[in-house]
């Protein structure tokens, strides 16, 4: 039981010197959109959406011209069951860079949540030719 708890103490520590180490970084980066980006990337791939979720709409609002911004909050909210925005955040996206091959791989993971196994073949092997090297495309494909 020990061990649990000092594991337990280290892991929030952790977590605690994460938050505090992007915090700074947003505050004293000539891009603090990106470092909300970097963030909420960071706490998407430990299951903290919500947080996640409020820093990548930060970002959006703070950088319209950031497609990276729109695609990992489009990721956000296709994993919460947000599905009303995501296209939205993915044409923005392609509008800012039409050869953005996550947008693609995006637009591949919301059609496979809507069970629309044609339309997410259509965006996978769209984000395949862009970026042959994205793994994520072959996980998800």
């Amino acid at each position: 039981m020990m061990e649990f708890i000092e594991n337990f103490k280290k892991r929030l520590g952790d977590i605690e010197a994460r938050i505090n180490e992007y915090t700074g970084r947003a505050k004293n980066v000539s891009n603090p959109a990106q470092s909300y980006v970097d963030w909420a990337v960071s706490l998407l791939s430990e299951g903290q959406e919500d947080i996640a979720v409020e820093k990548l709409e930060t970002a959006t609002q703070m950088a319209i011209k950031n497609p990276d911004a729109c695609v990992n909050l489009a990721i956000a909210y296709i994993r919460k069951g947000y599905f009303e925005s995501v296209p939205k955040l993915l044409k923005h996206a392609l509008k800012i860079d039409s050869q953005y091959a996550r947008a693609y791989l995006a637009y591949g993971i919301y059609y496979s949540a809507l069970k629309e196994p044609s339309q997410a073949e259509h965006y996978y092997s769209i984000a395949a030719k862009l970026d042959p090297r994205q793994p994520d495309v072959f996980v998800n494909w």
